[in-house]
């Protein structure tokens, strides 16, 4: 695949779209580079929940359940209002 384009080509400090490429990775059942972009994601908007959970959800998605589990709970102490999935 080439490099990016679109929103990561013209400004790598979205964390958003990092975590929709690294959806568009899990799609293609490239986990590894999915987890990637999530971590990318999560450098970039810390304090971001959002980014926490979908470093979870790819982490769950590759079995790697302590670290999945670490992150959703990390996500949760963002968000206290977090949404029932």
């Amino acid at each position: 695949m080439s490099s990016p384009s679109g929103p990561i080509a013209l400004d790598n400090t979205l964390a958003d779209a990092y975590r929709l490429l690294g959806q568009v990775y899990l799609w293609e059942k490239a986990h590894d580079r999915a987890i990637v972009q999530a971590e990318r994601a999560v450098a970039l908007a810390p304090n971001d929940a959002d980014g926490y959970e979908t470093l979870a959800k790819y982490s769950a998605g590759r079995a790697e359940p302590r670290r999945a589990f670490g992150s959703i709970r990390h996500a949760m102490r963002l968000n206290p209002r977090y949404p029932f999935f």
